[in-house]
């Protein structure tokens, strides 16, 4: 990592750029992202936080534990599962405070690496996508994209259960 700084230091100095100037400007831009997403990233965490203590996962547990009879599914899968589609980092932040937890050869963790890797951050890739070629009737994929969402996560906990 030193000699790619030392790289860049000496390729800034050949081509006679200002890199203290350039390093502040890209602080500036790396701080006004961050204070874009952090509420974002924040209020997501908390409604989550507050789904999980106040019960509601474990009720859609039990739910899906009456309809899946054999295999009871952790809360924590379930809240990963609903912040998914919604929050690339908040799902992230959800897998590491469940590797933190209990480590990563436990079902659960295995089961919450493979619904990050199978699923995708739907809301977001839908509205961006969408909004880019100025489509504004998107229901039906979006439908589509949360049903398939669905079977990756039933596919990621059905690979954990029987292949890890």
């Amino acid at each position: 990592m030193l000699l790619i700084i030392l790289l860049v230091l000496l390729y800034g100095a050949y081509k006679k750029v200002d890199m203290y100037e350039s390093f502040i400007v890209g602080a500036k831009e790396a701080l006004s992202l961050f204070t874009t997403l952090y509420p974002t990233l924040l209020s997501l965490l908390v409604l989550i936080s507050l789904l999980q203590n106040s019960g509601f996962f474990g009720w859609i547990a039990n739910l899906l534990g009456i309809i899946f009879k054999h295999y009871q599914l952790p809360m924590e899968l379930i809240g990963m599962s609903i912040l998914r589609p919604i929050s690339g980092s908040g799902s992230l932040a959800f897998l590491t405070q469940i590797y933190e937890i209990y480590g990563t050869e436990e079902f659960i963790a295995k089961a919450a690496t493979l619904i990050q890797g199978a699923t995708d951050t739907t809301f977001y890739v839908i509205t961006l996508y969408f909004s880019s070629v100025r489509m504004k009737k998107y229901g039906y994929s979006m439908a589509l994209c949360l049903f398939l969402d669905v079977i990756s996560i039933s596919l990621a906990i059905f690979f954990a259960l029987n292949f890890f």
